[in-house]
């Protein structure tokens, strides 16, 4: 990352350390399209003050909240070509669950250097939690499609009535235990 560029939780503590924090939470706009409502809904209803149910960590570059994502801890469940694929060996696998990623409409940001930032705070998780993936439920069938070409998600298995299409990527590869 360049010198300009950080990434800070936001958390009540860091409201403190960090004046303008709020301010520029509650400024965040992702745009115009449903997903990035959405996200922008979620990242001003967060009330740092309370326990976490999703931890956000905000993206600043040169002063600017150009994007956040959140993450909690959740599974996700294979189907066996998947398991085979990947090396495991229980279907329901524990994942670090990415629950929302979004940048700016206003200012320019790499989504990958969120998603790469997002993966290794995982990769930090699981040597605690013995998480196996990166896991997302992607907002729509176009969102689905760009984590698939973009950046290598793959389908957990396919959907089920009560499911959402849970997307993933392995934290290791395949066939390397954790330490």
């Amino acid at each position: 990352m360049d010198p300009g560029e950080f990434f800070v939780r936001y958390t009540a503590e860091n409201i403190e350390h960090f004046p303008g924090l709020v301010d520029a939470v509650r400024s965040f706009d992702a745009g115009a399209r449903p997903s990035a409502i959405n996200a922008t809904a979620y990242l001003r209803g967060v009330d740092a003050t309370k326990p976490v149910e999703s931890l956000t960590r905000l993206y600043f570059i040169d002063g600017q909240l150009v994007g956040f994502y959140a993450m909690s801890n959740g599974e996700a469940v294979l189907n066996s070509r998947r398991l085979k694929k990947l090396g495991l060996q229980r279907p329901t696998q524990p994942a670090v669950l990415l629950t929302w990623i979004a940048k700016s409409a206003h200012h320019r940001c790499d989504g990958q250097v969120m998603l790469e930032h997002a993966t290794g705070q995982a990769r930090l998780a699981a040597e605690f939690s013995a998480a196996t993936l990166l896991a997302l439920d992607p907002f729509d069938e176009d969102t689905a499609a760009m984590w698939r070409e973009r950046h290598g998600f793959l389908e957990a298995a396919p959907p089920r009535e009560g499911r959402p299409k849970r997307l993933i990527i392995p934290l290791r590869p395949p066939g390397r235990a954790g330490g």
